[in-house]
């Protein structure tokens, strides 16, 4: 439980929820300027206060599995933490992608593209748990 704690916290999901909530305030302030115009709709309908609590939940799941790989020197080796960072951002973007449609509405992706969020969540996400795992084992 403390893992699932520590890792759900805050400072854990900072980076992710930094990104977020920039990409919210730029589509309420596009969507506010831009109130005749149809697409306001996508730039509402983004459930950002459950994406919020979804990616706190997912980092607490993470940081209880990572924990479960220590070596005897009680840190997780490197490639529980690859592992791990990809699993999750793998997971995060497939979620956004394919049931939130994020990448054409928070990052303004044509459909045709929006397959890239995945190698790049991979990759920034391996980064983060790196990021988590120090912060956390201080």
């Amino acid at each position: 439980m403390d893992s699932f704690i520590k890792g759900s916290s805050i400072v854990a999901a900072i980076p992710t929820l930094l990104y977020v909530g920039m990409a919210q305030n730029r589509n309420r302030l596009q969507a506010l300027s831009l109130s005749s115009n149809p697409d306001v709709v996508d730039y509402l309908s983004i459930p950002y206060e459950t994406i919020v609590v979804g990616i706190l939940i997912s980092y607490g799941v993470t940081n209880i599995v990572m924990n479960r790989y220590k070596d005897d020197e009680d840190r997780v080796p490197v490639s529980k933490i690859i592992l791990c960072g990809a699993s999750l951002g793998l997971f995060l973007s497939t979620v956004g992608r394919f049931g939130l449609d994020l990448p054409t509405k928070m990052f303004k992706l044509p459909p045709s593209r929006a397959f890239t969020v995945h190698p790049i969540a991979m990759v920034m996400y391996v980064a983060i748990m790196f990021y988590v795992n120090k912060i956390l084992n201080l």
